[in-house]
């Protein structure tokens, strides 16, 4: 009696294995290799007039709050200081003058931002206010960067470029800190006009629905894969 062998996979069915986890790959690496939005916002132009609020101006999906949009020679004349050197794109930045912190809310979440700020005195004492970044995702709080008020840049006075990373970061806000004894002991200085700030640039983070489509995409060839698996 001959013996019953399975029939062996078709040509067909064995090309079909080989093309569906190269076809995975290919999905995944075309939605990891998806190019990241940087943009940035540098306070300057016809958009952004000196002595206004930048809460007032068109800054596209970027909600900030009110703060005094000044040139450098408006911001001398404000503060008495001298204010060359204090923007770092054009002339132009923000002062907290209309409140004590800025906040700055982005219509997609990004992965990372930064800012430039420049710590101005402090009211009754020696140095510079130092300017902490705080960073929030779905309204809490997950990273706090501190500037270092001892770091004077070319302008003399305490300059720094404050960033945050993370998978996704919906809003910041920047807050002058006092720091009597050096960066260890830094408290809230929630006082106005104690700093400037400068050049924001942000990076989007990937659309969720990248994530969306590829989750059913991976599932449904793998689900290809074992089916002609058992065949």
């Amino acid at each position: 009696m001959p013996s019953l062998r399975p029939p062996s996979s078709s040509p067909s069915r064995r090309l079909r294995r080989r093309l569906v986890p190269a076809g995975l790959g290919l999905v995944l690496a075309l939605a990891l290799a998806a190019p990241a939005a940087a943009d940035s916002l540098l306070f300057d132009g016809a958009g952004f007039p000196s002595l206004s609020d930048v809460a007032a101006a068109d800054t596209g999906s970027v909600s900030i709050s009110s703060a005094l949009i000044l040139s450098e020679a408006d911001l001398a004349t404000l503060t008495f200081l001298p204010t060359s050197g204090f923007a770092t794109s054009g002339d132009q930045g923000l002062l907290n003058s209309l409140a004590a912190g800025i906040d700055i809310a982005f219509g997609q979440p990004v992965e990372s931002v930064s800012i430039d700020v420049v710590g101005l005195p402090l009211v009754g004492g020696t140095g510079d206010h130092a300017v902490a970044l705080l960073a929030f995702s779905n309204g809490q709080l997950i990273l706090e960067t501190l500037s270092d008020p001892t770091q004077i840049g070319d302008s003399g006075r305490h300059e720094a470029t404050l960033s945050a990373m993370a998978v996704r970061i919906d809003a910041v806000r920047l807050e002058a800190r006092d720091c009597p004894m050096g960066p260890t002991s830094c408290v809230l200085a929630d006082v106005t006009t104690s700093f400037f700030a400068d050049t924001l640039d942000f990076v989007s983070a990937p659309e969720p629905g990248i994530v969306g489509w590829l989750i059913p995409v991976l599932a449904l060839g793998c689900l290809g894969r074992a089916r002609g698996g058992r065949s």
